[in-house]
């Protein structure tokens, strides 16, 4: 819909403007209580102040998630390692197994014999004969490398800062994206 307004003569574009905009919705003034927590504790922030305060908190949601996942993946290597040690000699792993009295005896001989540290025995002692044997070096070697490429770009990412606001960056424009509506209507010149 376009609408358009002629004036008479007489009439100054200005004050018609003002009025429209006193009479009608075509200006709307509101106030909002921003109140955000800054450094625990709550203040009531302008409209800059608040995007300020959103911003630090992103890159700290990106720094600590990317930190978590981090963690997350190097555990899992630790594992994958462990498991690639033991899968090179699956029938002595077995043989350990069965023969141990008990699974401190099983841990203390698979870690001196595979050169596995406490996490890594404890793993592959919890983890059921068949599915341990029905594990392929192959598959085990592929997740290493991903986790290996994945925590090199968690590194990457942590150790800049420029890094991380690309990454807050990257994601507002792309909540933006999925959230955007079009405009409903067309600004011109009469």
């Amino acid at each position: 819909t376009n609408v358009v307004i002629e004036l008479k003569n007489g009439f100054e574009p200005e004050n018609v403007l003002d009025q429209l905009f006193k009479l009608t919705p075509m200006e709307d003034a509101f106030s909002i209580n921003a109140v955000a927590l800054v450094k625990g504790k709550p203040q009531t922030l302008g409209l800059k102040e608040l995007l300020q305060v959103f911003i630090e908190h992103r890159i700290e949601v990106v720094r600590r998630r990317s930190e978590f996942r981090k963690a997350k993946a190097q555990a899992r290597l630790t594992l994958v390692d462990g498991l690639l040690k033991a899968i090179i000699d699956i029938d002595k792993v077995i043989k350990i197994i069965r023969s141990s009295d008990d699974a401190s005896t099983a841990k203390e001989a698979l870690i001196k014999g595979f050169k596995l540290n406490d996490e890594q025995a404890t793993y592959i002692l919890d983890m059921p004969l068949r599915r341990l044997t029905k594990m392929s070096k192959l598959e085990l070697e592929s997740e290493q490398k991903e986790l290996a490429k994945t925590i090199a770009a968690l590194v990457a990412l942590l150790k800049s800062e420029e890094n991380i606001k690309a990454q807050v960056s990257d994601e507002l424009t792309a909540v933006g994206k999925s959230f955007a509506i079009p405009r409903r209507t067309r600004i011109g010149k009469a």
